[in-house]
């Protein structure tokens, strides 16, 4: 708790996480606050942590608040800007249910660029080009750039120093070395 008042956003996610888990286990004893959980991931997204941006926002999509309606897609668009393409494939689908091509496309390309793929946004992003919303130079952007990602992610190296350096502050000193 020291770590998430001192300003962690990691730290804070975990305080925001374990709030949330507790309000939905009815068997735990321990203190429920729903509310003060999601003060603690805004918390952590305004400190720059995709992983709570992307939390957040799952949990404003379950809480059934309408008030929270408003806030869905722009934490999505958030997590993916912090780091988490997973949240912009969110908008883009939120997007696309809601009738916004230009929008949902502009956030599969995002996720596309960030070296993001699943089964079928390349054949969604495929199907948009042949619809007309993309023209055939951001289509072959979209893809170059979706090979610069893959390419700078194959070092194993690259993604340990990564991982290294997103959690250690939270490490204890003999381990920073």
């Amino acid at each position: 708790m020291t770590m998430a008042k001192g300003g962690n956003p990691y730290a804070q996610f975990r305080v925001g996480h374990l709030y949330l888990r507790r309000s939905q286990d009815p068997s735990n004893h321990a203190v429920m606050d729903t509310k003060r959980g999601i003060e603690w991931l805004e918390r952590a997204v305004d400190g720059g942590s995709g992983d709570a941006a992307l939390f957040l926002a799952l949990q404003y999509c379950t809480s059934g608040n309408s008030r929270m309606w408003g806030l869905i897609i722009p934490t999505f668009v958030k997590a993916g800007d912090l780091g988490q393409p997973v949240g912009y494939i969110k908008a883009y689908e939120c997007y696309r249910e809601n009738g916004h091509p230009v929008k949902s496309c502009l956030n599969l390309r995002k996720a596309i660029m960030c070296g993001f793929k699943d089964k079928t946004c390349m054949a969604d992003l495929m199907k948009l080009y042949k619809d007309g919303l993309l023209t055939k130079n951001e289509y072959a952007l979209t893809l170059r750039r979706y090979q610069d990602a893959v390419k700078s992610m194959e070092s194993g190296d690259r993604l340990n120093q990564l991982h290294f350096h997103r959690y250690k502050e939270i490490l204890p000193d003999h381990a920073r070395s």
